[in-house]
């Protein structure tokens, strides 16, 4: 992960990363910030993701929509 998106990573702030589909799923908050739209359809590849990392990415998405309640759980 690139330093920048990392930041964005931590504390479920601003991404996240969906456990069962690999998908960037980011705050509707920064949509528009030109300098992030290569985050746009973006996707982790499914193999990557084991059994560890989809465990932690699993927490980290129930943390990053109780931080961002304005979105819809895709």
């Amino acid at each position: 992960m690139c330093p920048i998106c990392d930041k964005l990573f931590e504390q479920a702030n601003y991404i996240t990363i969906d456990y069962k589909t690999g998908n960037v799923i980011y705050d509707t908050n920064i949509e528009d910030e030109k300098s992030l739209q290569y985050l746009h359809d973006c996707t982790v590849p499914y193999d990557y993701i084991d059994c560890e990392r989809r465990h932690y990415l699993k927490w980290h998405n129930e943390a990053f929509y109780e931080k961002h309640s304005h979105m819809a759980k895709e």
